[in-house]
This record gives structure tokens, sequence and C-alpha cells, in this order.
């Protein structure tokens, strides 16, 4: 482009820009605008859904929750002391509920293949299995609707029960929860009665639907230690927790964490996501609003002639302002227009993804487009009343 230029007329100070050139400039700035008002949506989105996942209900009780990670305690040293173990930990004065269980919600569980008395012999289903301790659904606050839990006092429960989730009893076919008790899982050794029907909860995070979950009791798996604290004191409560472990292990490292933000950790990548946005988008508003700047700046010299004559004639400083600063206004309109169908599009295929998910709102769109509109105008609105403001005598002797 420098090339092309006639060095008679750079010489001479009249080289001028064309018409082609001003649409590319207006093209290349709306086409800014466009991303940036994409990437504010986009942020806002990914935020909402965010805080979406974080505050849905998830069919327990995580606040207040101490678990103590035994998977490294070799099994040797746990062996036939579960319950002692369990009752150390349940008898301090920090803690209101203790339960073990082989795994804890936010955490893997293990997969079986069964089927029900009331399917063919040959239709074998797939479920998800969690082996927890007879008082699991008690600590962790969750609802029977159906039925009832396992109780300690009976041993029958332990080699004979079973306890099956809502989406479970729908998944074999019973009308109602309260259809599948009584109802026999057949298994090796003579299978398995349902006596209660969990009501739904989230095991995994919100990306996950719930799946068709079975609980088998136990009192000797032990990879977590749940503990429900009775205050809000946290620190003397993981303190005096730790005290009873190296009572009991020595020699082996103490771990523990809070539910609450174990489960949470699950939403790394959308958190990760929303900083990505927060920063191209930050980074996509200073770059359009270089553009805009050197764009005003250009359109101001180009019309400063034009501007003493107004002047003269008793223009006003805010109506020149506005003349000047109303093209770029529509810029921006054009750019939201343009961003609109795209990132529609882009963010609802992303919400797919998410079983459980918010929908986009028309306010996301308006609310972008008026912050671009807003640091549009104050990019643009320096140059305006600078160049509004300046004597017509000098603007009419311009060139």
């Amino acid at each position: 482009m420098l090339s092309s230029f006639r060095p008679v007329e750079v010489l001479k100070g009249s080289n001028h820009s064309t018409s082609s050139g001003a649409a590319v400039r207006k093209t290349l700035v709306a086409l800014q605008f466009a991303i940036s008002i994409g990437l504010i949506a986009g942020t806002i989105v990914v935020k909402q859904q965010l805080d979406y996942m974080r505050s849905q209900e998830l069919g327990f009780d995580q606040e207040q929750m101490l678990v103590v990670d035994m998977q490294e305690v070799p099994r040797s040293l746990t062996e036939g002391r579960e319950d002692d173990i369990l009752a150390r930990f349940g008898a301090l004065a920090p803690i209101r509920q203790a339960t073990l269980s082989a795994t804890i919600p936010g955490r893997g569980a293990g997969r079986n293949l069964f089927r029900t008395e009331n399917l063919p012999d040959d239709d074998i289903r797939s479920a998800a299995v969690v082996n927890v301790g007879v008082d699991f659904f008690d600590t962790y606050g969750m609802q029977m609707v159906a039925g009832r839990g396992f109780d300690p006092t009976l041993e029958t429960d332990l080699t004979d029960a079973i306890v099956v989730n809502e989406t479970l009893a729908r998944y074999v076919g019973y009308a109602s929860p309260g259809d599948a008790i009584g109802q026999r899982i057949p298994m090796g050794g003579g299978g398995r009665t349902i006596i209660g029907v969990l009501g739904d909860y989230h095991h995994a995070s919100l990306r996950d639907t719930i799946e068709p979950t079975l609980f088998f009791p136990t009192n000797r798996i032990m990879n977590y230690v749940s503990l429900r604290l009775a205050g809000q004191e946290a620190i003397p409560a993981v303190a005096a927790v730790e005290e009873v472990w190296n009572e009991l292990f020595p020699d082996l490292a103490f771990a523990s964490f809070f539910l609450d933000d174990d489960f949470n950790r699950q939403y790394q990548a959308e958190e990760r996501l929303e900083r990505i946005f927060t920063l191209f988008a930050g980074l996509a508003i200073l770059i359009a609003c270089l553009g805009l700047f050197g764009l005003s700046a250009f359109t101001a010299q180009q019309r400063t002639k034009e501007i003493g004559v107004r002047k003269v004639l008793g223009a006003s400083i805010p109506s020149i302002v506005t003349l000047l600063s109303r093209e770029f206004a529509v810029l921006v309109g054009v750019g939201l227009v343009l961003s609109i169908p795209a990132v529609s599009y882009g963010l609802d295929t992303w919400l797919d993804a998410f079983p459980y998910h918010i929908e986009v709102a028309w306010w996301v769109f308006l609310l972008s487009g008026v912050a671009a509109l807003v640091i549009a105008l104050l990019t643009v609105g320096y140059q305006a009343l600078r160049v509004a403001a300046a004597d017509p005598v000098h603007s009419l002797r311009y060139e």
C-alpha cells in the first residue's frame, strides 16, 4: 500500500483516503467489535453456567464434611479394626457423625452388571456400584423416597439387603419407587432384596447425568472415612482428627480434605475457560479500542475544515461530538448484529455438552453490546471533544 502512493501527491500533503479504504477500515473495526462482544458474552455465559453448577442442589449435604483419605493405608492395618477405627474418630467432640465407604461423591464409582426379577433372564443391565457403611445415608443427609436405609442392628442387611436410587428404579421399569421395595436382584449366592430407594443425588459433577446406582452395605471397605463436623470450627476439628490418626497410624502421612472443596474441583476446566475468556475479551477490547482510537483520530483530521465551518455557523460542541461519534456507534451496532448468530450458536453448542445447563438469555448480548458501545464512545469521545473544542480559525486554515 505504501509503495503505491504517488510521491508528488505525498510530498504536497494532498494524499487523501479513498472510499474503498474507508470501507475497509470500518469493516475491520466492526469485526473487531463483533469479536469483542462475542468474548464478553462468552465470559458472562461461562460464569453463569459455572455458578449454576455450583449452586444446584446435589441431593446430599456437602457442608461441614471432613473426609479422611485412607486409600494409602495398607489393608493389614485396618482389617478387623474398621469398627474400632471409626469409633475412635466418631468419639471426638468436634465430630457429630462418622461413616466409611469405598468412594464418596465427586470420586469415581465401580460398575457391575445386574438384572431384576421383573426383567427377562437375558436382559442384563449395567449400573454404578457404591459400597457404603450402614450409616452412610444418614451421615450425608440423603433422603429415602421409598423403604429404608441399612439398619446397623440387623445383621441380615449386610448379607441380603441392597438399596437402589430412583434412576435405577425407573431404569428397570418400576412404575414408582415403592414398587421396587421387596424385589429381588439375582446375584451369586441367591441375590439381594431391595429394601430402599434413595432419592437421586449427583455422585459426579453436573457435567454427567445421574446413573442407575446399586448401594451395597459394608463395614469393611475403608477407602474413605467421612466425618460430619458438629460446629463451624474447622481447624480444631482437623487437628483433633489428625491427632487420632497419628495414634492409629504413626508411620503414615495424614491426608484429609473438605468434601465441598473436593467436589468443586471437578469444575476446574470451566474455571480455566472462564479465565481464558476474560483474558481474551480484555485483549480484544484493547485491540479494538486502539483501532477505534486511530480511526477516530484519522476521521477527525480528515474533517477538520468541515468542523471549523460548522462551528462558525453556530454548531455547539455537543452537536459536533455527537456528529463524530454517531458513525462509530453504528459500527458497534453492526458488530453486535454480526456477533449474535455465530456466538449464540457456539454457546448453545458448548452448553449442550452439559446435561444440566442454563439457557443463553437475550440480555447477555444486550449487555455485551452496551458495554462495547460505552467503551467505544469513551475512546472516540476524547478525539471528538478535542477537535470540537479547537479554535475554528485554526480549523479553517487547516491545509
